[in-house]
């Protein structure tokens, strides 16, 4: 299910949400939608983009460790929030994060 959102409306940067372009039906020009079969990865905390752990495209399960960051010369793994697979890497090693910026995005897995 889509539900069509202005991210500037609602107050959240557009790189917070796990968004698709999508064409709508009607003008046929490119919209964002927030997808529910998508969850962010978020930076825990501020800091250097040291390890990525995974590779889009694979399967990951809720906890498993998806990369580590360095902060005050500490290493901080961030964790998987849910079980899926990894559709996007959104930042390269090296790279400053800042508290609550998107590394990632997770397919989210539906059991049947």
């Amino acid at each position: 299910m889509f539900h069509i959102i202005a991210a500037s409306d609602a107050g959240i940067p557009p790189e917070r949400l796990a968004l698709r372009s999508v064409k709508e039906k009607d003008t046929g020009r490119d919209i964002s939608v927030f997808d529910k079969s998508f969850q962010p990865v978020l930076s825990p905390i501020p800091g250097t983009l040291t390890n990525i752990l995974v590779r889009e495209g694979t399967p990951v399960i809720r906890g498993q460790p998806l990369a580590v960051i360095e902060a005050m010369k500490m290493e901080n793994d961030v964790y998987a929030p849910c079980d899926g697979t990894i559709e996007r890497i959104m930042i390269q090693e090296g790279i400053p994060v800042s508290r609550s910026e998107t590394l990632m995005t997770i397919n989210i897995q539906k059991n049947t």
